[in-house]
Formats: structure tokens, sequence, C-alpha cells
């Protein structure tokens, strides 16, 4: 049924267009309301209004905007530009240039967002990805959380993820703010600051400063200074200084000052300033440690770029497959309308021999 407008095409099976223009349904039960070059190729899918909106998968809706697509069955795009949903039941809600790839996925505005996760969620910002399930990303850019249950709010270029590609058991590590910050271990967590990294371990955790480096270990903090470190500890901490190190260490403290050494593992212990020529001693050793993360980062950020591509290519199959659906069913609408114009014809010279020889 066609209401209004110009130039539509209703082909399908009790397809609907209201006052639209250039629009197409051409699927049962699809629907383009008030729409201009809408198309409604899905099994009851639904275009509202917009331009060159695209709904071609089963319960597919896109509300307003501009040349958004909805593929994914029962997903939803409502307004924007250029956002491309794929996954079942994912959403996208403005923004431009966003996709949702997985299950449930969502992306709540923003720019060039990417959620490919199950249950995945970014709202806001730009060029950031989720990319792993209830991994979420909260405004910022150019964030990735790629761990499972992992969360990034704000901030720059912040990476959430695991230390080892083979290793997918790292979560629920979170970044706050802040700019180049890595946390790369299980339950770790990065507040502020700027290159700053929890390589490994289990609830380790650093806040603000500059380039403070946990290499493993279990509940170790850094809280500010510079080049700060600590490595195989237990209940460690830094707090503030510059170029201190913790290694081995057992609920040892280092309050501040500048290239101190805890090695020792005695617990309890604060560790008093040493003599500067001895200091320097371990102080290569933490720049190694730092250089060994950052190459783990940018191996973490090639994955994801890599399950980004996967994804878009999955989708891309998914795409043609329902191509070739419509194009079938199209066939077949085609088929079905020749065959009843032929009965209609043979009914009507039926009629007509009836009635000669009647005369």
């Amino acid at each position: 049924m066609i209401l209004g407008g110009s130039n539509n095409l209703a082909a399908g099976h009790q397809t609907f267009i209201a006052g639209s223009t250039d629009s197409h349904a051409s699927w049962s039960f699809a629907s383009v309301l008030a729409a201009q070059r809408g198309r409604a190729d899905g099994f009851h899918s639904l275009i509202v209004g917009g331009d060159a909106n695209n709904a071609s998968a089963s319960y597919s809706t896109v509300l307003g905007g501009n040349a958004n697509f909805a593929k994914g069955p029962e997903s939803v795009i409502v307004g924007g530009m250029v956002n491309t949903a794929y996954g079942l039941r994912s959403f996208i809600s403005g923004g431009m240039h966003n996709k949702a790839f997985q299950s449930d996925s969502f992306v709540g505005g923003g720019y060039n967002n990417t959620a490919n996760g199950d249950i995945a969620s970014i709202v806001g910002g730009s060029n950031n990805t989720a990319i792993r399930t209830y991994a979420s990303v909260v405004g910022g850019r150019n964030n990735v959380a790629a761990q499972f249950g992992s969360c990034i709010l704000g901030g720059k270029g912040n990476t959430v993820a695991t230390p080892h590609k083979h290793d997918r058991y790292d979560q629920y590590s979170v970044a706050i703010g802040g700019q180049q910050n890595n946390a790369l271990g299980h339950t770790a967590t990065v507040i502020g600051g700027r290159n700053n990294t929890v390589f490994q371990g289990v609830g380790n955790s650093i806040l603000a400063g500059s380039h403070g480096y946990i290499r493993s270990g279990l509940d170790n903090s850094i809280a500010g200074g510079w080049f700060n470190a600590i490595d195989s500890s237990t209940a460690a901490a830094i707090s503030g200084g510059y170029r201190n190190l913790a290694k081995v260490s057992q609920r040892s403290v280092i309050l501040g000052g500048r290239e101190n050494v805890d090695g020792n593992g005695s617990p309890f212990q604060i560790v008093p300033l040493k003599d500067k020529g001895q200091q320097l001693q371990e102080g290569p050793e933490a720049e190694g440690l730092r250089k060994e993360s950052e190459k783990v980062v940018e191996d973490e950020k090639a994955l994801a770029k890599q399950d980004i591509e996967q994804a878009s290519i999955h989708a891309k199959r998914i795409a043609e497959i329902s191509n070739e659906e419509r194009a079938t069913a199209k066939q077949e609408i085609e088929q079905m309308v020749a065959r009843a114009k032929k009965d209609n014809l043979k009914q009507k010279e039926r009629m007509r021999e009836k009635d000669g020889s009647q005369m």
C-alpha cells in the first residue's frame, strides 16, 4: 500500500509506504514513513523519516538521520549520519560514522566509535573501540577497551587489554582519564596522569604521575611521581618521587625522594634514601620493563584492529547473503505476479468462450 508521496515502490507482501519520496519497501510487512530515499528491505523492517536510510534485516529499524544502515536482526539506529548496526539487537543513537558489530552492542553518539564485543558499549567521544564482552568506553578519544568487563572513562589514547595475545583471563580493569595509560592486568586500575602502565598481576594500581610502571605482583600501587616502577612484589607502594624502584618486595613503602631502590622483600619497610651510585645501578632495569609493556600495548592495538577488520568482513558476508535472499524473493514475487496475470487471462478467455456459446 502506498499513501501519498512520489516515485515509491511497495513490492513485498503487505508493505506500506506513506508520505515518502523515492522509497522502497521490498520485504513482507516492511514500512517506510515520511522518508526520502528510504529502503526497508527486511522482514517487518521500519524506516521513519530521514534521508537515504536502509533497514535490511528482519525487524530492523532506522528512525531519522542520514545514510544510516541497520543490517543486524532487530537492530536500531536513531538519528545521526553514516552509522551502521551489524549485530543482533545492536543499537546506535546519533553521532556519525559509528559501528556496532556484535549482539546487544551499543554506541551512543560520538564520532567513528566501534563496539565490537557482545554487550559492549561506547558513549560519546571519538575513535573509541570496545572489543570484548561487557567492555565499555565513556567519552574521550582514541581509547581501546579490549578486556572482558573493562572500562575506560574519558582521557586520550588509553588502553585496557591483556598482556599476552593468547591470555584472555585478565578481566575488569579500569582506566580513568589521563592519556596514553595502559591497564593490562587483572582488576588493574590507572587513574589520570600519562604514560602509566600496569603490565600484569592482580589488583595493581597507578594514580596520576607520569611513566609509572608495575610489571607484576599483587595489590601494588604507585601514586604520582615520575618513572617509578614496581616488579614482582606484594602490597608494595611508591608515593611520588623520581625513578624509585621496588623489586621482589613485600609490603614495602617508598615515600618520595629520588632513585631509591628496595629489593630485600622485608615486610612493612620504609625505604631510606640510598647512595646515588648504588641507586643508579637499578635505573636502566625499570626503563627496560616499560619498553616491554609498550610493545605489548602496540601488539594489542594491532590485534584489536584485526578483530574489527574480521568483523567487518563477516558483516559484509551477511549483507551479501541478505542481498541474495532479497533477489530470490523479488524473483519469486515477479513469478507469482506473472502466474496471476496468466491465470487471469485464461479465466477471461474461458468467460468469453462461455458467453459466445450461450449466444
